[in-house]
């Protein structure tokens, strides 16, 4: 139960922490702002709102073959934006 001297757990550095969190934020809005609108909608409603896809289905008038197909479209772009904009910097 107890930690050897050099591996005690460290504080976290919360201000890093919520600096790191609003760049990120920054980023990822961002990068749903290049995406076509409805990708924009469907992204977020599945990876920031957590909503089932029938409801995002649902909601926007489109069909689960057309949901798949804007989501896996959505992931990639977002993705690059992602990895050339926050990882890359």
């Amino acid at each position: 139960g107890h930690w050897a001297g050099t591996h005690n757990p460290q504080p976290w550095n919360e201000q890093k922490m919520q600096i790191e969190q609003s760049e990120f934020s920054k980023i990822l809005a961002a990068c749903l702002g290049k995406l076509p609108k409805a990708w924009a909608s469907v992204f977020r409603m599945k990876h920031i709102d957590e909503e089932p896809t029938e409801t995002i289905c649902k909601e926007l008038n489109i069909t689960t073959s057309n949901y798949w197909v804007i989501i896996h479209r959505a992931k990639l772009q977002m993705r690059e934006c992602l990895e050339k904009n926050w990882f890359g910097a």
